[in-house]
């Protein structure tokens, strides 16, 4: 509970310089990535970072809104000031840091190879030979993809 207070005051203060506005957006990714975030049948967002989102913009006593868009737009938006924020599980990457500021996590999910039941486990070049690998374009997995499987394996967004 302490590290939720702890996480949730830090996020409060790193958004504080919207506290002028009426309104402050949150970019999303429109894929649904439940348990983070989805839209139900009606259309409303819900989800584990949306309760997030929702308990520090109650924080903030601020009015927020979601602005949906794919992934590999994400940060482009957040440039051209499309919204404020990106609210959307993004990993922290030299590359990003470039361009855009990060927080402190708060939380993390580490990637893992799957297939099928019968298949070969292994994450290594010579496991994955000959395969087809799925992978969402702009990401930490489609770089992990192109150093070490390109050559090896097919690749499939």
């Amino acid at each position: 509970m302490k590290f939720f207070a702890s996480m949730l005051a830090g996020a409060a203060f790193a958004l504080s310089a919207f506290s002028a506005s009426a309104d402050v957006r949150f970019g999303v990714m429109n894929e649904s990535y439940p348990p983070f975030f989805a839209q139900d049948a009606s259309g409303k967002w819900q989800g584990w970072e949306i309760d997030l989102m929702d308990a520090v913009c109650a924080e903030m006593k601020e009015k927020c809104s979601i602005v949906a868009l794919s992934w590999d737009g994400l940060i482009p938006a957040l440039e051209s000031k499309k919204f404020d924020v990106i609210w959307s599980s993004m990993s922290n990457t030299q590359e990003r840091q470039k361009v855009i500021g990060f927080t402190d996590k708060y939380y993390n999910t580490p990637s893992k190879l799957i297939g099928a039941k019968d298949g070969k486990p292994g994450a290594t070049a010579e496991d994955v030979k000959g395969k087809t690998i799925g992978i969402q374009v702009a990401t930490i997995q489609s770089a992990y993809y192109a150093k070490y499987f390109k050559d090896v394996a097919d690749e499939k967004t």
